[in-house]
């Protein structure tokens, strides 16, 4: 986690904090958890429906840590690739016994391009953090988290000082950032 930036949208002491804590990603849950918590303006189905929702960010969480620390074993992806470019050498011998040498090379680069083409593929699917448009989807998120604030305090107008409070900019830390700082540098 690159903790500088962090600090462009974070104060000090909770970037602190969280470098401290023994599982980050954890800790920004339970921040905003307890940030949402102490915002009072929620009625009790609200806050239900936030609970569920941080469990699913929490189980998606794991998920992707599952991802990211369990690789394939390099022996096998060697073993693998050994055996794709054996088998490609015995192909293109095999197609310049039977179709002659011009065709046979062109034949061959054909069958290379797409076998080796598609062990690219497993490679990149094998780390998928480094391949997907990330900072993209915070930028959604931050969109999609922007409006429901702003719905929430047109339609519920309740607690006036409390919706105030929301619509203000304010050093709480937002999903977005946050997934900027984690996953964005392919933790």
């Amino acid at each position: 986690c690159d903790p500088s930036a962090l600090r462009k949208h974070l104060p000090e002491d909770e970037v602190e904090r969280m470098l401290a804590s023994h599982h980050a990603p954890m800790f920004c849950l339970q921040a905003i958890t307890a940030t949402i918590r102490s915002s009072q303006c929620l009625s009790d189905m609200q806050e239900v429906y936030i609970d569920e929702s941080m469990s699913f960010i929490c189980d998606s969480v794991g998920q992707c840590e599952n991802i990211l620390r369990n690789p394939i074993p390099v022996a096998w992806v060697r073993q693998t690739s050994g055996a794709l470019l054996l088998w490609l050498a015995v192909v293109s011998m095999s197609l310049a016994q039977t179709v002659g040498g011009g065709l046979a090379a062109v034949l061959s680069a054909f069958v290379t391009l797409i076998i080796l083409g598609v062990d690219q593929a497993a490679a990149m699917v094998e780390e998928p953090f480094s391949i997907l448009p990330l900072e993209r989807l915070c930028e959604e998120i931050e969109e999609s988290c922007s409006s429901v604030m702003a719905s929430a305090a047109a339609l519920y107008p309740t607690d006036q000082a409390a919706h105030k409070k929301l619509k203000q900019p304010s050093r709480k830390p937002m999903i977005h950032k946050l997934a900027r700082s984690f996953i964005g540098q392919g933790r």
